[in-house]
């Protein structure tokens, strides 16, 4: 329908602009020797055949698909809620502090070499009854500053469980005088947490090695490494990641067919939502619905969509370690048949807002969670409204710019002339209101008001705007066109609408000029 009231728009523009303006470039008036010149101009305007499909596309193409039969819907899309991993479990900065010493039976000539060894449990402090046994890393470093009495030079070997680049991971840090520091950088490395004594424990061997340069033997000596792990940035975590809860804010899908909507009620045959949540966690998740609500906020009115077919809490599937990597989608269908969606639509709803709170681990421990850094969660939402159904007394309206040619009183009268072929099953009256920049109405086009388009018929009118009708027009900013939908047999038979199915609109107009 928008496409037909837009170029019934452009009708105007090419009668008031164009016209008056082909005249004024044709034609010399001072030359004229008559008192009066008055032609008389007929010309096509408009002969265009559209579908239900061409006239909703102009709309919004993305709200409109064709089923299989054919059939049209309106779709409305819109993104709950999202949440990735590193959003909801976070690797603290670590810090702990290791003390050991030892004594050498003699004094170390050059040449010579003595080496110990021992090893420490570095204890990662985790929130939230986390339970880790890997860490990959994207990022991050160990921070190590070693205060040592050793006067012989040496080399201390910190052996980590896991890899680095693939390899094992072991960094060799030179001691040449009492206090040293080093980083290391954790980038492409994995480490193994232990369990066996406490849980989320780091097992780090040491090995010290000393050369002998002929010092005296001063033992014993005493190393203290204090090893700060910092900026953690993980690339995946496998083990338990706790229970949590995680919350989102309210979100709202916008029901765009009532954006314009005036007065009126459409009755929805079958309207269905879709909630659709995507797991790439590794981590059983429960969602809770604390509302769907359909809101018409300018009666107002409100509807709390309820029914057996919302599971609460409703469990959603999550991903396999053979399916590390890929989204598991669970959904939920709302029809007639589970829920008061009809009632919920019957309000001409022109938001659905939703609110929902997750618990990650609803059962607790044991779970064997996994995650990747890029993993995440999101709940989308998708409304269906099939174009089956009722309608009476639908009443949609839209403002168009509309400014006429100063030279209106060089013009009788304008006739128009319009045939319909309407192959949809919906009678369709219009009006065209013209008004100034206040809105304040000057005039309407059709006039009596009458039943322009009928439902699966051939019709045929005459519009005839005369001059006495034309004196306001050169006041008129704005043409607020209103069209009021209803489904025949006076709207309550239900019908269903085809992409095929089309109206074919013809106009022509006749303009009488008039030129002293």
């Amino acid at each position: 329908m928008k496409s037909s009231i837009i170029k019934r728009r452009y009708i105007f523009a090419l009668i008031f602009f164009i016209l008056s303006a082909c005249v004024k470039e044709e034609f010399k008036f001072d030359n004229v020797k008559t008192p009066g010149w008055e032609p008389n101009i007929a010309a096509p305007l408009i002969n265009s055949r559209m579908t239900l499909w061409d006239i909703l596309l102009d709309k919004d193409s993305s709200e409109v698909i064709i089923d299989e039969n054919n059939l049209i819907l309106l779709v409305y899309k819109g993104q709950l809620a999202s949440q990735t991993a590193e959003n909801l479990i976070f690797i603290p900065d670590q810090n702990c502090n290791i003390n050991f010493n030892f004594s050498i039976p003699a004094p170390l000539n050059s040449g010579d070499i003595f080496t110990t060894n021992f090893s420490d449990n570095i204890q990662f402090n985790l929130t939230g009854g986390q339970v880790l046994d890997s860490i990959y890393f994207k990022a991050g470093n160990i921070s190590i500053s070693i205060n040592t009495t050793l006067n012989y030079p040496a080399d201390l070997i910190i052996k980590l469980p896991g890899t680095k680049n693939g390899v094992q991971f072991i960094e060799t840090i030179p001691i040449n005088s009492p206090n040293t520091f080093y980083v290391i950088d954790l980038t492409n490395s994995k480490l193994y947490l232990d369990h066996s004594i406490n849980n989320n424990e780091l097992v780090v061997n040491y090995t010290v090695t000393l050369y002998g340069d002929g010092s005296p033997n001063n033992s014993p000596y005493d190393i203290n490494i204090n090893q700060s792990f910092n900026n953690l940035k993980y690339k995946a975590l496998f083990g338990y990641f706790g229970q949590f809860d995680f919350s989102f804010s309210e979100d709202t899908v916008t029901v765009k067919l009532y954006t314009n909507n005036i007065e009126g009620i459409i009755n929805w045959y079958d309207p269905k939502i879709y909630l659709i949540a995507t797991n790439y966690l590794g981590i059983p998740i429960n969602i809770v619905f604390e509302h769907i609500e359909a809101v018409n906020n300018l009666i107002p009115s409100s509807v709390i969509i309820s029914g057996p077919g919302i599971p609460n809490p409703w469990g959603i599937f999550y991903p396999s370690y053979q399916q590390i990597g890929q989204g598991i989608p669970s959904q939920i269908m709302l029809d007639k048949t589970n829920s008061n969606i009809d009632d919920a639509f019957n309000i001409q709803p022109k938001e659905i807002k939703t609110l929902i709170s997750a618990t990650a681990n609803p059962s607790g421990p044991p779970a064997n969670n996994f995650t990747l850094d890029t993993s995440k969660f999101s709940l989308d939402v998708r409304v269906e409204l099939p174009l089956i159904g009722t309608a009476k007394g639908f009443v949609i309206q839209d403002t168009f710019d509309l400014k006429f040619d100063e030279n209106v009183d060089n013009i009788e009268w304008i006739l128009f002339k319009m045939q319909t072929i309407n192959g949809f099953p919906i009678d369709v009256k219009i009006q065209v209101y013209f008004t100034d920049s206040l809105y304040n109405l000057i005039d309407s086009l059709i006039q009596p008001f009458q039943q322009l388009v009928e439902s699966a018929t051939v019709k045929q009118i005459e519009i005839k705007i005369t001059k006495t009708r034309l004196q306001n027009f050169d006041k008129v900013e704005y043409a607020l066109v209103r069209a009021n939908l209803e489904t025949y047999n006076s709207g309550n038979t239900t019908v269903k609408l085809y992409a095929d199915q089309d109206i074919h609109i013809l106009i022509g107009a006749q303009v009488q000029l008039k030129f002293d």
